[in-house]
Protein backbone atom coordinates (compact mmCIF):
# COMPACT_ATOMS: atom_id res chain seq x y z
CA UNK A 1 0.00 0.00 0.00
CA UNK A 2 2.84 2.50 0.94
CA UNK A 3 4.55 1.48 -2.56
CA UNK A 4 1.25 2.39 -4.62
CA UNK A 5 0.98 5.91 -2.30
CA UNK A 6 4.57 6.25 -3.22
CA UNK A 7 4.29 5.70 -7.27
CA UNK A 8 0.75 8.05 -6.75
CA UNK A 9 2.79 10.80 -5.68
CA UNK A 10 5.69 10.39 -7.68
CA UNK A 11 2.89 10.38 -10.85
CA UNK A 12 1.30 13.62 -9.63
CA UNK A 13 4.50 15.33 -8.64
CA UNK A 14 5.96 14.33 -12.57
CA UNK A 15 2.79 15.68 -14.27
CA UNK A 16 2.60 19.21 -11.84
CA UNK A 17 6.06 19.75 -12.69
CA UNK A 18 5.58 19.51 -16.24
CA UNK A 19 1.92 21.24 -16.63
CA UNK A 20 4.15 24.29 -14.64
CA UNK A 21 7.12 24.09 -17.09
CA UNK A 22 4.65 23.89 -20.14
CA UNK A 23 2.77 27.03 -18.40
CA UNK A 24 6.12 29.15 -17.64
CA UNK A 25 7.11 28.51 -21.36
CA UNK A 26 4.00 29.29 -22.57
CA UNK A 27 4.30 32.77 -20.14
CA UNK A 28 7.50 33.23 -22.04
CA UNK A 29 6.57 32.82 -25.46
CA UNK A 30 3.76 35.27 -25.45
CA UNK A 31 6.18 37.61 -23.79
CA UNK A 32 9.04 37.23 -26.03
CA UNK A 33 6.98 36.84 -29.16
CA UNK A 34 4.17 39.22 -29.21
CA UNK A 35 3.55 39.08 -32.84
CA UNK A 36 2.53 35.09 -32.90
CA UNK A 37 -1.27 35.35 -33.92
CA UNK A 38 -3.94 32.51 -32.49
CA UNK A 39 -5.76 30.75 -35.38
CA UNK A 40 -9.18 29.29 -35.63
CA UNK A 41 -12.45 30.95 -36.52
CA UNK A 42 -15.60 31.28 -33.60
CA UNK A 43 -18.20 29.03 -35.25
CA UNK A 44 -20.71 31.30 -34.87
CA UNK A 45 -19.65 34.08 -37.72
CA UNK A 46 -20.20 31.91 -40.42
CA UNK A 47 -24.08 31.59 -41.25
CA UNK A 48 -25.62 29.49 -44.17
CA UNK A 49 -27.82 31.59 -46.73
CA UNK A 50 -29.64 28.89 -48.09
CA UNK A 51 -29.40 26.51 -50.53
CA UNK A 52 -27.97 27.90 -54.02
CA UNK A 53 -26.92 30.77 -52.09
CA UNK A 54 -24.04 29.64 -50.17
CA UNK A 55 -22.56 30.97 -47.12
CA UNK A 56 -21.30 34.52 -45.38
CA UNK A 57 -20.68 36.36 -42.14
CA UNK A 58 -23.44 36.35 -40.21
CA UNK A 59 -24.91 40.58 -39.97
CA UNK A 60 -24.22 42.29 -36.63
CA UNK A 61 -21.89 39.80 -34.53
CA UNK A 62 -18.72 40.23 -32.65
CA UNK A 63 -16.97 37.23 -32.99
CA UNK A 64 -13.14 35.71 -32.88
CA UNK A 65 -10.84 34.91 -35.85
CA UNK A 66 -7.47 34.36 -35.64
CA UNK A 67 -7.37 35.63 -32.15
CA UNK A 68 -9.39 39.36 -32.97
CA UNK A 69 -12.55 40.71 -33.10
CA UNK A 70 -14.55 40.38 -36.34
CA UNK A 71 -17.52 42.60 -36.39
CA UNK A 72 -20.04 43.00 -38.81
CA UNK A 73 -22.87 45.43 -40.55
CA UNK A 74 -26.66 44.63 -41.00
CA UNK A 75 -25.06 43.09 -44.15
CA UNK A 76 -23.00 40.61 -43.49
CA UNK A 77 -19.79 42.30 -43.97
CA UNK A 78 -16.87 42.98 -41.79
CA UNK A 79 -17.03 46.50 -40.51
CA UNK A 80 -14.45 48.96 -41.70
CA UNK A 81 -13.61 52.23 -39.44
CA UNK A 82 -16.58 54.54 -41.20
CA UNK A 83 -20.19 54.34 -41.20
CA UNK A 84 -21.89 53.21 -44.08
CA UNK A 85 -23.53 56.40 -46.04
CA UNK A 86 -26.65 55.46 -48.72
CA UNK A 87 -25.58 59.00 -50.47
CA UNK A 88 -22.13 57.85 -51.54
CA UNK A 89 -21.84 54.63 -54.59
CA UNK A 90 -21.00 51.49 -52.88
CA UNK A 91 -17.47 49.49 -54.34
CA UNK A 92 -17.34 45.79 -53.22
CA UNK A 93 -14.32 44.38 -52.35
CA UNK A 94 -14.21 40.46 -52.87
CA UNK A 95 -12.15 37.79 -51.46
CA UNK A 96 -11.19 35.10 -49.01
CA UNK A 97 -9.94 35.18 -45.19
CA UNK A 98 -7.25 37.90 -46.79
CA UNK A 99 -9.31 40.01 -47.37
CA UNK A 100 -11.60 39.83 -44.46
CA UNK A 101 -8.56 40.89 -42.58
CA UNK A 102 -8.27 37.91 -40.29
CA UNK A 103 -5.70 38.05 -37.31
CA UNK A 104 -5.23 42.00 -37.91
CA UNK A 105 -7.98 44.32 -35.84
CA UNK A 106 -11.06 45.98 -37.82
CA UNK A 107 -8.94 49.62 -38.77
CA UNK A 108 -6.10 48.01 -40.16
CA UNK A 109 -6.89 45.66 -42.92
CA UNK A 110 -6.66 47.12 -46.24
CA UNK A 111 -10.33 48.07 -46.46
CA UNK A 112 -10.28 50.11 -43.63
CA UNK A 113 -7.19 52.25 -45.41
CA UNK A 114 -9.17 52.37 -48.32
CA UNK A 115 -11.78 53.47 -46.50
CA UNK A 116 -10.06 56.63 -44.52
CA UNK A 117 -8.51 57.49 -47.72
CA UNK A 118 -11.29 57.65 -50.32
CA UNK A 119 -14.47 59.03 -48.32
CA UNK A 120 -16.66 59.29 -50.92
CA UNK A 121 -17.14 56.05 -51.15
CA UNK A 122 -18.72 53.13 -48.87
CA UNK A 123 -15.74 50.39 -48.93
CA UNK A 124 -17.19 46.99 -48.72
CA UNK A 125 -15.61 44.23 -47.21
CA UNK A 126 -16.96 41.50 -48.51
CA UNK A 127 -13.72 38.77 -47.75
CA UNK A 128 -15.55 35.69 -45.97
CA UNK A 129 -12.89 33.31 -44.43
CA UNK A 130 -12.69 29.83 -46.98
CA UNK A 131 -14.24 31.34 -49.84
CA UNK A 132 -12.94 30.22 -53.52
CA UNK A 133 -14.03 31.55 -56.91
CA UNK A 134 -17.00 29.48 -56.89
CA UNK A 135 -17.80 31.32 -53.58
CA UNK A 136 -17.56 34.97 -54.93
CA UNK A 137 -20.22 34.16 -57.60
CA UNK A 138 -22.53 33.61 -54.83
CA UNK A 139 -21.45 36.39 -52.77
CA UNK A 140 -21.37 38.72 -55.69
CA UNK A 141 -25.27 37.80 -56.23
CA UNK A 142 -25.89 38.38 -52.60
CA UNK A 143 -24.33 41.68 -52.57
CA UNK A 144 -26.34 42.64 -55.74
CA UNK A 145 -29.55 42.21 -54.32
CA UNK A 146 -28.83 43.75 -51.17
CA UNK A 147 -27.21 46.91 -52.57
CA UNK A 148 -26.52 49.10 -55.55
CA UNK A 149 -22.84 48.25 -56.23
CA UNK A 150 -21.06 50.79 -58.21
CA UNK A 151 -17.57 49.11 -58.64
CA UNK A 152 -16.21 45.64 -57.88
CA UNK A 153 -12.52 44.30 -57.36
CA UNK A 154 -11.71 40.74 -57.24
CA UNK A 155 -8.47 40.01 -54.65
CA UNK A 156 -7.53 36.42 -55.79
CA UNK A 157 -5.14 34.33 -53.99
CA UNK A 158 -3.39 31.01 -55.43
CA UNK A 159 -5.62 28.49 -53.51
CA UNK A 160 -8.78 30.21 -55.12
CA UNK A 161 -8.95 27.32 -57.07
CA UNK A 162 -10.27 24.86 -54.72
CA UNK A 163 -13.45 23.84 -55.13
CA UNK A 164 -15.88 21.65 -52.76
CA UNK A 165 -16.58 18.87 -54.92
CA UNK A 166 -12.18 18.22 -55.65
CA UNK A 167 -12.05 17.57 -52.76
CA UNK A 168 -8.55 18.99 -52.00
CA UNK A 169 -9.65 20.29 -48.61
CA UNK A 170 -8.96 16.95 -47.50
CA UNK A 171 -5.43 16.20 -48.34
CA UNK A 172 -4.00 19.87 -47.77
CA UNK A 173 -0.73 19.83 -46.03
CA UNK A 174 -0.81 18.52 -42.20
CA UNK A 175 -4.41 17.51 -43.24
CA UNK A 176 -3.45 13.83 -41.63
CA UNK A 177 -2.56 14.99 -38.29
CA UNK A 178 -5.72 17.41 -38.39
CA UNK A 179 -7.58 14.27 -38.49
CA UNK A 180 -6.05 12.27 -36.62
CA UNK A 181 -6.05 14.62 -33.62
CA UNK A 182 -8.41 17.34 -34.91
CA UNK A 183 -9.63 18.59 -31.01
CA UNK A 184 -6.44 19.10 -29.57
CA UNK A 185 -4.56 20.72 -32.42
CA UNK A 186 -7.77 23.15 -32.81
CA UNK A 187 -7.29 23.77 -28.59
CA UNK A 188 -3.68 24.63 -29.10
CA UNK A 189 -3.97 26.65 -32.25
CA UNK A 190 -6.66 28.93 -30.99
CA UNK A 191 -4.78 28.98 -27.19
CA UNK A 192 -1.11 28.53 -27.30
CA UNK A 193 1.46 30.70 -28.64
CA UNK A 194 4.13 27.87 -27.63
CA UNK A 195 2.52 25.38 -29.84
CA UNK A 196 2.27 27.61 -32.66
CA UNK A 197 5.84 28.78 -32.14
CA UNK A 198 7.05 25.57 -31.94
CA UNK A 199 5.19 24.41 -35.36
CA UNK A 200 6.48 27.35 -37.20
CA UNK A 201 10.10 26.03 -36.42
CA UNK A 202 10.15 22.45 -37.46
CA UNK A 203 7.96 22.97 -40.26
CA UNK A 204 7.87 26.03 -42.94
CA UNK A 205 4.50 26.16 -43.87
CA UNK A 206 4.86 28.68 -46.24
CA UNK A 207 6.89 26.41 -48.38
CA UNK A 208 5.19 23.58 -48.17
CA UNK A 209 1.27 25.43 -48.98
CA UNK A 210 3.22 27.55 -52.05
CA UNK A 211 4.49 23.95 -53.02
CA UNK A 212 1.13 22.26 -53.02
CA UNK A 213 -0.71 24.84 -54.37
CA UNK A 214 1.92 25.67 -57.50
CA UNK A 215 1.68 21.84 -58.37
CA UNK A 216 -1.91 21.93 -58.67
CA UNK A 217 -1.80 24.63 -61.10
CA UNK A 218 0.57 21.79 -63.06
CA UNK A 219 -1.25 18.69 -62.81
CA UNK A 220 -5.01 19.96 -61.80
CA UNK A 221 -5.49 22.06 -64.10
CA UNK A 222 -9.16 21.21 -64.60
CA UNK A 223 -9.47 23.41 -60.87
CA UNK A 224 -7.73 26.67 -62.86
CA UNK A 225 -10.36 26.10 -65.79
CA UNK A 226 -13.43 25.88 -63.29
CA UNK A 227 -11.98 29.34 -61.54
CA UNK A 228 -11.39 30.99 -65.07
CA UNK A 229 -14.66 29.93 -65.97
CA UNK A 230 -16.27 31.56 -61.92
CA UNK A 231 -14.27 34.87 -63.02
CA UNK A 232 -16.10 34.85 -66.24
CA UNK A 233 -19.53 34.68 -64.57
CA UNK A 234 -18.57 37.42 -62.53
CA UNK A 235 -17.24 39.66 -65.48
CA UNK A 236 -20.45 38.96 -67.22
CA UNK A 237 -22.90 39.65 -64.26
CA UNK A 238 -20.77 42.82 -63.69
CA UNK A 239 -20.77 44.29 -67.71
CA UNK A 240 -24.40 42.98 -67.44
CA UNK A 241 -24.65 46.00 -65.04
CA UNK A 242 -22.75 48.36 -66.07
CA UNK A 243 -20.46 47.83 -63.10
CA UNK A 244 -16.74 47.96 -63.54
CA UNK A 245 -14.51 45.07 -62.60
CA UNK A 246 -10.84 44.60 -61.77
CA UNK A 247 -8.64 41.17 -60.45
CA UNK A 248 -5.81 41.57 -58.41
CA UNK A 249 -3.38 38.60 -57.72
CA UNK A 250 -1.74 38.03 -54.14
CA UNK A 251 1.14 36.62 -53.50
CA UNK A 252 2.13 34.10 -51.02
CA UNK A 253 5.30 34.67 -48.21
CA UNK A 254 7.04 31.79 -49.77
CA UNK A 255 7.18 33.55 -53.41
CA UNK A 256 8.39 36.77 -52.12
CA UNK A 257 11.19 35.30 -50.29
CA UNK A 258 12.20 33.17 -53.37
CA UNK A 259 11.58 35.90 -56.16
CA UNK A 260 14.05 34.50 -58.30
CA UNK A 261 13.30 31.17 -57.80
CA UNK A 262 12.73 29.32 -61.34
CA UNK A 263 8.97 29.27 -62.20
CA UNK A 264 7.95 30.97 -58.63
CA UNK A 265 5.23 33.25 -60.55
CA UNK A 266 4.28 30.12 -62.75
CA UNK A 267 0.72 30.01 -60.90
CA UNK A 268 0.07 33.76 -61.71
CA UNK A 269 1.53 33.88 -64.92
CA UNK A 270 -0.67 30.92 -66.41
CA UNK A 271 -4.08 32.68 -64.52
CA UNK A 272 -3.44 35.66 -66.40
CA UNK A 273 -2.64 33.97 -69.53
CA UNK A 274 -5.50 32.44 -69.51
CA UNK A 275 -7.82 35.36 -68.79
CA UNK A 276 -6.32 37.87 -71.39
CA UNK A 277 -8.71 36.81 -74.11
CA UNK A 278 -12.04 37.97 -71.73
CA UNK A 279 -11.17 41.50 -71.20
CA UNK A 280 -10.81 41.30 -67.75
CA UNK A 281 -8.46 43.69 -65.55
CA UNK A 282 -5.70 41.81 -63.96
CA UNK A 283 -3.44 43.45 -61.38
CA UNK A 284 -0.35 41.40 -60.41
CA UNK A 285 0.77 42.40 -56.96
CA UNK A 286 3.99 40.46 -57.12
CA UNK A 287 6.64 43.50 -58.04
CA UNK A 288 4.92 46.04 -55.95
CA UNK A 289 4.81 43.75 -53.11
CA UNK A 290 8.04 42.16 -52.93
CA UNK A 291 9.66 45.84 -53.66
CA UNK A 292 8.21 47.33 -50.34
CA UNK A 293 9.17 44.17 -48.13
CA UNK A 294 12.64 45.34 -48.20
CA UNK A 295 14.62 41.70 -48.45
CA UNK A 296 11.69 41.14 -45.11
CA UNK A 297 8.84 39.10 -46.60
CA UNK A 298 7.53 37.34 -43.54
CA UNK A 299 7.01 41.45 -42.19
CA UNK A 300 4.27 41.22 -44.97
CA UNK A 301 2.56 38.42 -43.54
CA UNK A 302 1.07 36.56 -40.13
CA UNK A 303 3.35 34.64 -38.00
CA UNK A 304 4.04 31.74 -40.15
CA UNK A 305 1.46 32.37 -42.32
CA UNK A 306 1.77 31.33 -45.79
CA UNK A 307 -1.09 34.17 -47.04
CA UNK A 308 -2.77 36.03 -44.90
CA UNK A 309 -1.43 39.71 -44.71
CA UNK A 310 0.11 41.74 -41.40
CA UNK A 311 -0.64 45.45 -40.55
CA UNK A 312 2.31 46.29 -42.70
CA UNK A 313 0.99 43.92 -45.90
CA UNK A 314 -2.18 45.59 -45.41
CA UNK A 315 -1.01 49.12 -45.71
CA UNK A 316 1.03 47.78 -49.05
CA UNK A 317 -1.74 46.32 -50.11
CA UNK A 318 -4.03 49.59 -50.00
CA UNK A 319 -1.69 51.90 -51.27
CA UNK A 320 -1.10 49.48 -54.42
CA UNK A 321 -4.87 50.11 -55.12
CA UNK A 322 -4.88 53.65 -54.36
CA UNK A 323 -1.91 53.97 -56.72
CA UNK A 324 -3.34 52.28 -59.61
CA UNK A 325 -6.94 53.92 -59.26
CA UNK A 326 -8.31 56.14 -61.77
CA UNK A 327 -11.40 58.35 -62.37
CA UNK A 328 -12.32 58.42 -58.52
CA UNK A 329 -14.25 61.66 -58.74
CA UNK A 330 -10.70 63.55 -58.69
CA UNK A 331 -10.27 62.68 -55.24
CA UNK A 332 -6.86 64.06 -54.00
CA UNK A 333 -5.19 60.38 -52.74
CA UNK A 334 -2.77 61.11 -49.71
CA UNK A 335 -0.44 57.66 -49.99
CA UNK A 336 1.45 56.43 -46.41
Amino acid sequence: MQRLYSTLLYLITYFTVIIIIFLLLELFTRIIFPEINYQGTDKRLIINRGEGNGYGLKPNINAQSFGKNISTDKYGFRRNNFIHNKEKPNWLLLGDSVVMGVGVNEDSTFSSHLSSKLKNWNILNGGVIGYSSEDYVLQLNHALQTLKIQRVSLFFCLNDIYNRESGIIDILPGETLRKLFGQTINFLRMNSALYLLTKNIIFDRSKNYFEFDNNLYIQKEELLYQAINNLIKIKNILKNNNIPFEMYLLPYEYQLRNPHQASIKQPQLKLMNSLKNYSIIVKDMFNYMLQNSNGYSKELFLYGDPMHLSNKGHRIVSNFILLNLKNFDNQKINHY
